[in-house]
């Protein structure tokens, strides 16, 4: 069984994989005015005129599948590793694409291996994951108190987050020192209060 404390949860559009660069460059050739997210994590919200468009692209066959990893992602994945810890992922399926939860985990296979598909938590609240944090792209968590802390995966979007931890992509420098302070943070939280001597 794996020490919870160890378990780093990462999300995977936006994180691991390129949801919105996938959707632009589908529309690019029809939709010309088309932009990347940079006021909203949903590039179906910065793009409204273009609704239908982003969900018929994003429901289709294979659309999860197929995407590419966002860059260094794979190195980030097995840096993790090498910093002692125990990457999982922790993702909310599509609720329109009828496979996506099949589709993430076919992704997981063919980029990180059948370990990290099995164990992967696909849900819709993910603060019920355990872990000692949560690397995610979206500015603010809205399933509710998180038992962890949230490190923002830095886009534009998400500038004007709360969150005092921020991963600038995976080739950032600290994120070996933004781990370390969050499970220092966890080992003295959970030891005991000395007692009084009397």
């Amino acid at each position: 069984m794996t020490d919870n404390s160890r378990v780093v949860l990462v999300d995977m559009d936006g994180v691991l994989a390129d949801f919105d660069r996938a959707v632009y460059e589908t529309l690019m050739p029809t939709c010309p005015d088309i932009r990347l997210p940079t006021t909203s994590h949903r590039i179906r919200v910065q793009n409204p005129q273009y609704d239908a468009e982003i969900r018929e692209v994003t429901s289709a066959p294979g659309f999860f599948r197929d995407l590419m990893p966002i860059r260094g992602a794979l190195e980030g994945w097995q840096r993790l590793v090498d910093l002692g810890y125990h990457p999982r992922i922790c993702s909310s399926p599509l609720v329109w694409h009828e496979a996506c939860e099949q589709e993430k985990r076919a992704w997981l296979t063919q980029h990180l291996g059948p370990e990290a598909a099995a164990e992967a938590h696909i849900v819709q609240n993910k603060c019920e994951c355990p872990g000692l944090a949560l690397i995610d792209d979206i500015p603010e968590l809205t399933c509710g108190p998180a038992p962890w802390p949230h490190i923002v995966f830095d886009h534009p979007y998400n500038r004007g987050s709360a969150s005092p931890h921020r991963l600038h992509g995976w080739q950032d420098p600290n994120l070996g020192r933004i781990l370390g302070k969050l499970i220092s943070a966890e080992d003295e939280h959970l030891q005991p209060e000395s007692q009084p001597h009397g």
